[in-house]
């Protein structure tokens, strides 16, 4: 995608990197190797260290589902947590007395292939999906085929049936009900205590082609093992700050 200088000086003050790049001894020739055209392409990782209730992120909407989310999450009043039907409006202010529902129906969204139902249920016909009130934006992408959803996945070493778990005869992930440990999981494909995530050793592999290495991986939330590669180091940067 075509760039400029100055593009690049005001994305870079929209994500506060200013400060990161004086210990890196950068000079506007090297900012100005980054204004000719190029493919550049990023991969953008967002790691949601806990606290997001991904039931209420990505929902079926089909009536058997839809009957037992709403069973196991619609106590009434302003503590439930379960979110309106599709189409249903939002009513301000009520948040407080009405609970989820107050943000108004889930926004439905067509998936480009088949799911399956899971086992031991009822359903018939096709299933249906929708996403949180608030995730307007993803929807429209969506739409646009430019945003997918990847459901149903965890640290496993190998599929595992719950008959097998409770036989104990499965590999399990270690540690697998301490939160660092799967964390670091997500990001290195071992636990705590690994040095190198898959992001990294990526960016060792690209760094290559990159005209300025410093920019092969940039974090603006802190030190991630995500972003450790054997040669690769994170370039820190803060998500707000002068230029």
């Amino acid at each position: 995608m075509p760039s400029s200088r100055r593009d690049f000086l005001r994305l870079s003050a929209a994500l506060g990197l200013g400060p990161a790049l004086h210990p890196f001894g950068l000079r506007l020739a090297s900012l100005g190797a980054l204004a000719a055209p190029t493919d550049y392409k990023a991969l953008v990782c967002i790691f949601l260290l806990g606290g997001n209730d991904s039931a209420n992120m990505v929902l079926a909407t089909d009536a058997d589902s839809w009957g037992r989310y709403q069973t196991s999450r619609n106590v009434g009043g302003a503590s439930s947590i379960a979110l309106a039907e599709p189409g249903a409006p939002a009513v301000a202010g009520a948040l407080g007395s009405q609970g989820a529902s107050a943000l108004g129906g889930v926004l439905p969204i067509v998936p480009r292939t088949d799911n399956g139902w899971p086992a031991g249920t009822t359903g018939t016909g096709a299933r249906t999906f929708a996403l949180h009130p608030l995730m307007t934006n993803v929807q429209g992408l969506f739409a646009q085929g430019k945003a997918a959803v990847v459901a149903n996945l965890g640290t496993l070493v190998q599929p595992v049936t719950r008959a097998q778990y409770k036989a104990g005869t499965a590999t399990l992930p270690r540690s697998l009900y301490s939160h660092n440990d799967q964390q670091s999981t997500w990001q290195t494909g071992a636990g705590e205590g690994a040095r190198l995530g898959w992001g990294g050793l990526l960016a060792d592999t690209f760094a290559s082609a990159n005209a300025n290495g410093v920019f092969t991986a940039i974090s603006v939330s802190g030190n991630a093992v995500l972003l450790s590669g054997r040669t690769t180091l994170a370039s820190p940067s803060s998500a707000s700050g002068p230029l």
